[in-house]
């Protein structure tokens, strides 16, 4: 016996994600994520996109599984490139560097401030 698949439009698979999963979930984020793409297979009803629960489910289990990878891949990583001097870390490549202290790091060579007294960026 075939079994016929819930479907929800997009507001309603929003809700579902966020009551189900507890993810924060917008149907704006949805109808990004099918133009970008990453974000769960749809269908469509005339010109409303429809979601399956089963699909739903499966885009919020690869989510979960790519933040569970990019958090061990950051917990990884090698600092010991920089070293630190007083309060500031700089690259070991940039040791000689020089940074003037009346100029902004912004600042291109040879352009000039608008403004003399704006000191930011």
């Amino acid at each position: 016996m075939n079994v016929i698949p819930r479907y929800r439009r997009r507001a309603e698979a929003a809700r579902y994600i966020r009551e189900t999963w507890g993810l924060p979930c917008s149907s704006s984020w949805l109808a990004k994520l099918a133009v970008v793409g990453g974000g769960p297979i749809f269908r469509k009803a005339g010109r409303f996109p429809i979601y399956t629960d089963a699909d739903l489910d499966q885009t919020v289990r690869k989510l979960q599984d790519l933040s569970i990878k990019w958090r061990k891949e950051r917990a990884g990583r090698n600092f010991s490139r920089f070293r630190p001097i007083g309060r500031l870390m700089r690259p070991e490549g940039l040791r000689n560097a020089r940074i003037r202290a009346d100029e902004p790091h912004c600042l291109k060579p040879g352009r000039r401030r608008s403004s003399p007294r704006r000191r930011g960026c």
